[in-house]
């Protein structure tokens, strides 16, 4: 592979003539599933004269089938006069049609069907019944909407080549470029306007908006976005979202390592431009660009060209693939890490080549490709090397466990990488500002971290004051035009934290696992035990603090039950639940204690009440009565990935139950292993 991004030239998408050639149909065939599609038509803003005349709408659908070359055997239009609409149906060879024509609203519906596999037909049709229907009334524009149903058996659905582009609903929408290259079957670039697009902040000031303006509520002032799909799956947009979303796929990635300085980067679908610009920010020393597909990534600067832009970031390249920090392997990534990863031995295989990586498996078959050599990739990675992979739109809590369905792909990635030797540490998280499959809205998308070091817990789930510190000395290349400004505009501490929580769907679908696991049986406090705590008023107070100062050198504490507590009976809950983790470091520049952590790598668990003065032993556990509500974990540490412990390992940490009875006037004891 070579550095640098290079020209190459765009391959020029076929032409679509205005006429279909008619294709003979075998409705009897066993090959081909039965699969009708629908194209389904919404305008608006129609001539209402054109409306009102039978003869015009009749003609308008002569025109129509014959630009096709479909065989209209009959059609009927109706004059309803209780709404004072037109119903025409239409009875075809190929199919059929249905059309709903509102005069005094201006409004025409058409469900046009065809009872065969042809729905490049469809798609031309698009353009044609616009040709013959879209009638305008003076000067204003009418509005569409159309969108193109798919029924029939799934397994047809899911094989159509441009099924979700052209499934997907907008008020406007023109395809500008449709081919294939050397990787991918279908490049499709769309130009469109959301349906549901709303007035952004910027709009508002652009226009000027005032309070009564009835823009506010309509897509009027909606962009028109010119969108990418590969292979019928959304990959990016003109959007100013976009940077949203590179932004929340970058950062948090490149902060669970303490300091990252080669970046790589393996895709297949063009999508990583936007993510180059940030990871380009930061100070590092390369970044290394897994993109076999040329062809591809020139079809998205010409139609994107923001997408590789890094003209408007200081000291970079106006193509942030020309760049000298920036190698562009033209290779695809499986072949290149099995030429330098692939070896039997460790001296088959080069050194570290990377400190952080990003990773895409947003398909089953990209997952399955990937899981194939995640080994190779975490072998490139250096000693706190983290691997970040963006998994897609994510499970939901109503999905059964991953290894099932959709998702398990998914769950063989995640049991390869918790078996393997070089990974110490998985973690899950939601980007809650991604696009959706259609690129229609915004929808949560999933992101797995695999570490090599435990450590990055600590770097990832760091306080916000924390990342906005990292923040402010490692992004130091400034967005031109903005005095200076290096800060990203959607990221900081406060997001961070955010993604810090596990998405309950992948808790919940985690402890489906069989067998389940161990700290499943802890997601929750039990409410059926009883909870005795600590309370200045005495009378109030299960437990009693007794101070021995008779010797100032050695002042000594002791709590002592002031009731009967049963065995399994929460201690202190309101106050061990105070109890603050501080890095284990700072404990000890300040002569501190604490007991360590079941979550977080380097940190111990400080409490500040009462329950800190239980007296601690060492010699033996059986002499305590006292202990921590979860035992530890079976296999002696906490499993490598478990949502479970990330969201409730500080419960685990605190809470404290009798570990038998204790009688009224006991002293309590609790064990300690330090």
């Amino acid at each position: 592979g070579g550095g640098g991004g290079g020209g190459g030239s765009i391959p020029q998408p076929p032409t679509k003539p205005k006429s279909v050639a008619k294709k003979s149909i075998d409705n009897t065939s066993t090959t081909a599933p039965f699969s009708p599609h629908h194209l389904i038509y919404d305008m608006k803003k129609v001539d209402k004269e054109f409306l009102s005349s039978k003869d015009r709408l009749q003609e308008a659908i002569s025109k129509t089938i014959k630009a096709l070359n479909l065989d209209l055997l009959s059609s009927a239009c109706h004059l309803s006069e209780e709404t004072s609409s037109y119903s025409c149906l239409m009875v075809m060879e190929q199919g059929h049609g249905a059309i709903q024509a509102f005069p005094e609203n201006g409004v025409i519906t058409i469900d046009l069907a065809m009872n065969n596999n042809n729905q490049s037909l469809l798609e031309e049709a698009a353009d044609i019944v616009k040709e013959h229907f879209a009638i305008a009334s003076g000067d204003e524009e009418v509005t569409t909407l159309w969108t193109i149903d798919f029924r029939g058996e799934p397994e047809t659905k899911k094989n159509a080549p441009h099924g979700l582009v052209a499934s997907a609903v907008y008020t406007e929408k023109k395809q500008l470029y449709s081919s294939q290259t050397k990787y991918h079957e279908s490049v499709e670039v769309w130009q469109t306007r959301s349906a549901d697009g709303r007035v952004t902040y910027e709009d508002t000031i652009k226009h000027n908006l005032q309070p009564d303006d009835p823009r506010w509520t309509t897509n009027e002032l909606s962009p028109i976005d010119t969108d990418v799909f590969v292979d019928g799956l959304f990959i990016l947009s003109s959007d100013t979202e976009e940077v949203a979303d590179a932004e929340l796929d970058v950062h948090p990635v490149m902060f669970a390592h303490p300091n990252p300085k080669r970046v790589g980067f393996t895709s297949t679908l063009g999508d990583e431009g936007m993510g180059l610009q940030q990871v380009l920010r930061h100070d590092i020393e390369s970044v290394t660009v897994f993109q076999p597909d040329e062809e591809l990534v020139n079809i998205v600067k010409k139609y994107i060209p923001i997408a590789y832009d890094c003209s408007k970031i200081d000291g970079l390249a106006d193509d942030c693939l020309e760049d000298d920090l920036v190698t562009w392997i033209k290779q695809a990534d499986s072949d290149w890490f099995g030429e330098h990863y692939g070896g039997e031995n460790s001296e088959k295989t080069d050194a570290a080549a990377f400190d952080v990586l990003l990773a895409d498996a947003f398909t089953p078959q990209r997952t399955e490709a990937l899981t194939a050599i995640v080994d190779l990739i975490m072998k490139s990675l250096s000693a706190n090397g983290v691997l970040g992979v963006n998994l897609g739109i994510p499970p939901t809590i109503l999905h059964p466990r991953l290894s099932f369905g959709y998702f398990q792909e998914h769950d063989k990635l995640m049991q390869t990488l918790e078996a393997l030797p070089d990974v110490e540490a998985i973690i899950v998280y939601n980007d809650d500002f991604s696009l959706n499959d259609e690129g229609s809205e915004i929808a949560p998308g999933a992101w797995l971290l695999a570490c090599k070091s435990v450590n990055c817990r600590d770097e990832f789930y760091a306080s916000p004051e924390v990342v906005d510190a990292k923040i402010a000395t490692r992004i130091v290349r400034a967005k031109a035009g903005t005095g200076g400004g290096k800060l990203p505009q959607y990221f900081d501490g406060v997001v961070n934290h955010g993604l810090q929580t596990a998405p309950k769907a992948f808790e919940t679908i985690y402890c489906r696992r069989d067998p389940v696991p161990f700290e499943c049986n802890y997601r929750n406090l039990d409410f059926s035990r009883d909870i005795f705590n600590y309370s200045q008023e005495e009378e109030e107070s299960a437990f009693s603090i007794q101070i021995d100062d008779s010797n100032p050198d050695a002042v000594q504490s002791s709590v002592v039950a002031t009731v009967d507590i049963p065995e399994g009976s929460y201690i202190m809950a309101s106050d061990v639940s105070k109890s603050v983790v501080i890095d284990s470091s700072v404990l000890e520049e300040v002569n501190g204690s604490g007991e360590p952590s079941c979550n977080a790598a380097e940190g111990s668990v400080v409490e500040i009440g009462p329950s800190s003065l239980i007296r601690s032993v060492q010699s033996s556990e059986e002499e305590a009565n006292v202990g921590q509500w979860v035992p530890s974990h079976p296999d002696g540490k906490r499993p490598k990935y478990s949502p479970v412990y990330d969201n409730h390992g500080h419960s685990f940490d605190v809470f404290l139950v009798a570990t038998k009875d204790i009688q009224k006037g006991e002293e309590l004891v609790r064990y300690s292993s330090t």
